[in-house]
């Protein structure tokens, strides 16, 4: 079977509480390749797992076919379908032997799908666009709590910047600091003309 679609990803699903069987459109061959991921309404992705939150159909069909959830998604949550095919090569051809063309097919399937798979995930990574100079940008070796992405010194690269807390703080003075303009704006014009007496 050939693999005429470019796909690798179905959904987001929105969440209602009550629907429970949710359709994918791209081929699997083992029901673990296909990943479920389920997103709260706060944002946070989690895997879901194999039997124990859902089961699949349509194994082998080129057009997909169902998830069927044991508990529905929440209104709020998302649902979304990926495929993850393990990078691995199974298929051992004998010096001399038999080639049969449905061995050789289900191996370029199988590429076919690493290939989308990966293609899937570079869609979804920032870049810079195809006419930047930027190359070997780096991000921190680790990351901070409650701190922002910052460009270093030299424009090589992102370093740890302010916490949230501080951005919090200038958020505050610079509305204070406004604040204070306007009011002495104001007294400015209250008080044009006024001579103090001797």
């Amino acid at each position: 079977m050939t693999i005429a679609s470019n796909d690798a990803r179905t959904g987001p699903y929105n969440g209602n509480g009550s629907t429970t069987v949710f359709a994918y459109d791209f081929k699997i061959t083992d029901e673990t390749h296909l990943v479920v991921t389920l997103t709260d309404a706060a944002g946070a992705d989690t895997t879901q797992t194999l039997t124990t939150e859902y089961t699949v159909s349509g194994v082998g069909e080129a057009a997909g076919g169902n998830v069927t959830m044991v508990t529905p998604p929440a209104s709020g949550e998302l649902l979304s379908f990926t495929r993850a095919v393990p990078i691995t090569q199974l298929t051992d051809l004998q010096n001399r032997g038999a080639v049969f063309p449905q061995v050789l097919e289900n191996a370029f399937d199988k590429l076919t799908q690493i290939a989308q798979d990966s293609n899937e995930l570079y869609v979804r990574v920032p870049r810079f666009p195809v006419g930047s100079a930027e190359a070997n940008v780096e991000l921190p070796a680790t990351l901070v709590a409650n701190t922002a992405l910052v460009v270093n010194a030299g424009a090589t690269g992102y370093t740890t910047g302010p916490t949230t807390s501080e951005i919090s703080a200038a958020q505050g003075y610079a509305t204070n600091a406004a604040a204070s303009v306007t009011l002495a704006s104001q007294w400015a014009s209250l008080n044009t003309g006024i001579v103090a007496s001797t």
